[in-house]
């Protein structure tokens, strides 16, 4: 599924909730509660470049694939 870039959500849950997931997202700054926005998706490996507040944070495919997010404005 292709995410629009400019979306905005929040996230409210985890698909996989690995111990090395978890991780990933603490070394990134990412929790539940956060707001992002997407702003860029590359075409060679379609990881996402997404906005949290004033940073700018980088997920892999697999990694986004495992985020659960509501929409917000």
């Amino acid at each position: 599924m292709t995410i629009p870039i400019g979306t905005k959500a929040v996230l409210v849950g985890l698909k996989d909730s690995s111990d090395e997931f978890l991780r990933y997202l603490d070394n990134r700054g990412l929790s539940l509660g956060d707001s992002i926005e997407i702003m860029t998706i590359e075409a060679y490996d379609q990881s996402l470049h997404i906005k949290k507040g004033s940073q700018i944070v980088v997920l892999s495919e697999l990694a986004a694939n495992n985020l659960l997010g509501i929409p917000s404005k």
